[in-house]
């Protein structure tokens, strides 16, 4: 009750949270903290994928990653064409950045230019 969520998606075993905003500014810290705080309500390895086609302030994706659990992955306008301008496709960007984020511990906001 009182939480939106745009979608789920079921990967490799994984269950997803999907939130996508289309907004003129860069989303803030708040609107990636309220999101965060409905995957962390949700299965324990639960993850989530916020789509902004407005991209992210720059104090958002640091205030997020400082001292916290990352089970956020971050994507963007520039993401998403890369995923169907180039026929790379939302599954393999999302496994890029999936592996990245393991790999360097932090929040990835591009990976595919």
């Amino acid at each position: 009750m009182g939480e939106q969520i745009d979608g789920f998606i079921y990967l490799d075993g994984r269950i997803y949270i999907l939130e996508a905003k289309w907004h003129a500014e860069p989303l803030p810290a708040s609107t990636l903290y309220q999101f965060k705080g409905n995957v962390e309500g949700k299965l324990a390895g639960t993850i989530g994928i916020f789509i902004s086609m407005s991209g992210y302030a720059e104090d958002a994706v640091d205030a997020l990653v400082l001292g916290k659990t990352l089970n956020i992955i971050l994507f963007d306008k520039r993401d998403l064409d890369a995923a169907i301008s180039r026929n790379i496709g939302f599954t393999n960007v999302l496994k890029l950045k999936l592996r990245k984020a393991a790999e360097e511990g932090a929040m990835v906001k591009l990976i595919v230019m």
